[in-house]
């Protein structure tokens, strides 16, 4: 019984690597993102074909705003995309969406579904578009891309 547990233990680690191809989460200083802070993400894909594109945002509790406008921009093996998106932060019911731990909160935007990628380099831009220079309580900004569950 023991090493059918350790068994199950390792393929579920295992596969919760291959939950994406690309993660990446970049700190925001003094947790103040700055509309000229542009956060850059370098990802490889190593195989062609269709992929989910998140943008990934980490808030504190208290973050204001109900939601937030993020230039997004995706260069890479013919490919080229420029976007903006406006992801919900505070429902209607006005509570915090997404994911907490404690005071943090994190949500895991999907902006591109089933895109089809080549493999190869792909540069990512991602700037905030607010009405004000600085975000206050913004933790991280990050991109996940992952294959598409069915």
């Amino acid at each position: 019984m023991k090493k059918l547990l350790i068994a199950l233990t390792c393929l579920s680690l295992a596969s919760c690597g291959m939950l994406w191809v690309y993660r990446g989460l970049n700190d925001i200083p003094m947790m103040t993102w700055k509309q000229t802070d542009i956060q850059t993400f370098d990802a490889n894909i190593e195989a062609s074909g269709n992929y989910d594109i998140y943008i990934l945002f980490r808030h504190l509790q208290g973050f204001p705003y109900p939601e937030v406008a993020i230039n997004f921009n995706l260069d890479g093996p013919d490919l080229g995309l420029s976007e903006t998106y406006v992801i919900p932060v505070i429902g209607a019911d006005r509570k915090y969406l997404g994911e907490a731990g404690g005071d943090i909160w994190d949500i895991e935007y999907l902006a591109i579904p089933n895109q089809k990628m080549e493999a190869g380099d792909y540069k990512i831009k991602l700037a905030h578009i607010m009405n004000m220079d600085e975000l206050q309580l913004v933790m991280e900004v990050g991109i996940m891309i992952k294959k598409p569950t069915e």
